[in-house]
């Protein structure tokens, strides 16, 4: 799996339960969702120190960075109340709902380095508009644009449309480039 994406040029979405510290070592990006919203989206190896900023409250000193955040998880989606920081029942928690885990990841650094890498992507540019008219005329192909150039118009438009609902902009994009490879 760590080969395809270099080889295909592209990229791979997996939904794991509770992966071992290895298996998520594996991985360029880690994207972690609690009630559909993303609550952290970025480097697996920076997981800890997000959930531990959040919660204002070190991670326990030997527990699995990605089992201690999906604890921090579970507890919120599993109450109105909130999250248990440290999913002990010790008394002196921090409570964080679903919204405030969002929210929290929305003023990170993760988030703003990958509202950022969207921005970017979604600028249109004159080599891309030529491309697209060539294509366009190209005879006798199903289809007028090639994948990479179909990824890129649906993740433009997609970066478009979410500028209003800038959560859900990394979940969408995951979607769409999902979609492309399909098409």
């Amino acid at each position: 799996v760590t080969g395809l994406p270099r080889v295909w040029n592209g990229c791979v979405i997996m939904s794991l339960l509770q992966p071992e510290p290895k298996v998520v070592a594996l991985f360029d990006s880690v994207a972690v969702l609690c009630e559909g919203r993303v609550v952290f989206c970025g480097d697996g190896a920076a997981l800890r120190a997000h959930f531990e900023a959040l919660t204002a409250r070190p991670a326990p000193p030997h527990a699995d960075p990605m089992d201690w955040a999906l604890s921090v998880v579970d507890a919120a989606s599993a109450g109105s109340e909130g999250a248990r920081a440290d999913g002990g029942d010790d008394g002196d928690d921090v409570h964080l709902g679903p919204e405030e885990l969002h929210e929290g990841y929305l003023a990170s650094p993760q988030a703003r380095a990958n509202a950022e890498a969207a921005e970017q992507l979604s600028r249109p540019t004159e080599e891309m508009d030529r491309a697209v008219a060539d294509l366009a005329l190209a005879e006798g192909r199903k289809h007028p644009l090639t994948f990479r150039q179909m990824a890129r118009v649906l993740l433009e438009r997609e970066v478009l449309l979410q500028r209003r609902q800038r959560g859900l902009v990394r979940s969408r994009i995951g979607r769409t480039v999902l979609m492309a490879a399909i098409c």
